[in-house]
């Protein structure tokens, strides 16, 4: 029996069925290329810690943070070696290579590259794709001011603070102060708070919190103003951003 593989890449040749009976080989053309010619690559190390220190290094953290609970259309980590594949969770077609941390990755279901195209010192092409997003949330209910270390923050994310202010003629508010670290440079303080006969739920924008080399933290401190009616706190909201890091093999593994 002779099957036509058109114009299928050998690369997405895995395995064939006849019914329920494996096929022994599959070739192409005169070349076989199923299973003598298939060998995988199972697991992949990449320099990672070249980004280390750098704001390339922050976004591909605030990237992996963003795809821990999936990927969408206009969510994902796409890496490109050989074939494309989603970091961390599936979409669409794409099959899947989870990132174990450390620069290392794991192709799942021997769906790797061909062992063949692959070699260490080459370079691998990972696409960042992130929405706007909100960070987690610092604050409380009581009086008494409350801190939480963030990574550092990327170009055009903004700080932002809220409120519940339940009672007539009390002033309430939130103070913010963003703090680089380990310098603990102040990179933002500013009070504000609603006055006057109103009540309800407060949310501001309360200005913005750029990249600032060599540091590897900031510190969001919220401080309440007369809280009076619920929650307060604050958290950052980071931009959107589309970015293609290119990042060298340092070792593979393949298949028996």
């Amino acid at each position: 029996m002779k099957a036509a593989l058109g114009t299928i890449p050998d690369k997405y040749v895995y395995s064939a069925y006849l019914g329920e009976s494996p096929l022994a080989s599959i070739y192409q053309g005169t070349t076989k290329i199923w299973p003598d010619n298939a060998q995988r690559v199972t697991r992949m190390t990449l320099d990672v810690a070249s980004l280390d220190g750098t704001l390339n290094g922050i976004y591909w953290q605030l990237a992996l943070d963003a795809v821990d609970t999936g990927c969408t259309a206009s969510k994902f980590i796409r890496f490109t070696c050989d074939r494309t594949y989603n970091v961390n969770h599936t979409y669409g077609s794409y099959p899947l290579v989870y990132h174990m941390g450390n620069g290392e990755f794991s192709f799942l279901n021997e769906q790797g590259p061909l062992a063949r195209n692959v070699h260490v010192g080459d370079t691998v092409a990972i696409l960042l794709v992130i929405p706007s997003r909100d960070s987690i949330r610092t604050g409380g209910l009581e009086n008494t001011p409350v801190s939480y270390d963030y990574p550092p923050c990327i170009p055009g994310t903004m700080a932002r603070g809220y409120f519940n202010k339940g009672r007539k003629k009390v002033s309430t508010g939130v103070r913010l102060t963003v703090s680089s670290l380990p310098s603990n440079k102040t990179l933002l303080d500013v009070h504000q708070q609603q006055n006057g006969h109103v009540r309800g739920s407060r949310d501001w924008e309360y200005g913005s919190v750029g990249y600032v080399p060599g540091e590897t933290g900031v510190r969001l401190t919220v401080t309440p103003h007369q809280p009076v009616g619920g929650a307060w706190g604050g958290y950052f909201r980071y931009p959107a951003y589309r970015l293609t890091l290119h990042l060298k093999i340092l070792r593979i593994e393949t298949t028996p």
